[in-house]
């Protein structure tokens, strides 16, 4: 079972969380199946994402998550891969109100690569580069064939991130910029959960989901992914489908 909100968190109603997890349960499997089965004897890497958008507290409830979902899918369009991506929501403040509070919705994904993983980070470097909210815009490590990484991707909770600190300084030898902002994580404060519940039940999980060279159908067996196969110069080949798809 996912952790859920400890009981530090006063007065906060645990059913919508432990609706969400029910929800979410058979998606994991499901889709640590599918993964499992997509990598074959190639290796997955685990990519984390976290775009520019901010979102103004009591905006989230009417956010579009398609369009935000289109936005990632044309920011990785220069990049040959097969992913299933999660979102990942925050409410984000600095301690000191060096940037205003928002809520953040990054992307935790698992990939197959056809091109090798220094390509891969040099073209996620410039697609998303640091800032001080984002030190580091992007992450690649290689997957651990793990289904608790899948499970991180579709968490039922979310967290409060910190930031404190913060400087920028310009590498001598690359003349590049760098950013560096310490993060402590806290519960989201009761207060604002109100706003969180009622968007991730518009999206539902299904709407947190994004396939990049893929497609993700929802049928009577549950979730199946569907590769997009790379043709002839980096072209992927099209599919009828029945099915709905992410």
């Amino acid at each position: 079972m996912p952790k859920i909100y400890r009981s530090s968190n006063r007065q906060r109603p645990q059913d919508a969380v432990i609706k969400r997890a029910a929800e979410i349960e058979p998606v994991v499997s499901d889709l640590f199946r599918e993964l499992t089965r997509e990598a074959g004897s190639d290796r997955l890497y685990c990519v984390s994402l976290v775009p520019p958008t901010q979102v103004p507290p009591g905006e989230l409830v009417t956010f579009s998550m398609e369009n935000h979902v289109r936005r990632l899918k044309a920011s990785l369009a220069h990049i040959d891969m097969t992913a299933v991506f999660a979102a990942d929501i925050s409410y984000n403040e600095h301690k000191s109100g060096l940037y205003p509070p928002f809520w953040g919705i990054h992307w935790w994904g698992h990939a197959k690569v056809f091109m090798t993983v220094d390509e891969l980070r040099r073209r996620l470097k410039l697609t998303y580069p640091p800032s001080l909210i984002a030190p580091r815009a992007y992450n690649v490590q290689p997957w651990d064939g793990s289904e608790q990484s899948v499970r991180y991707a579709l968490k039922p909770n979310f967290e409060r991130r910190i930031g404190y600190g913060g400087s920028m300084s310009i590498d001598g030898r690359t003349g590049q910029v760098r950013f560096s902002r310490n993060t402590r994580k806290r519960e989201i404060r009761v207060a604002a959960l109100p706003e969180l519940d009622a968007f991730l039940e518009r999206v539902g999980v299904y709407g947190r989901l994004a396939a990049i060279g893929a497609q993700v159908r929802r049928g009577p067996n549950g979730l199946k992914l569907v590769a997009l196969r790379p043709t002839a110069e980096g072209e992927r080949a099209t599919t009828n489908q029945a099915d709905p798809a992410v």
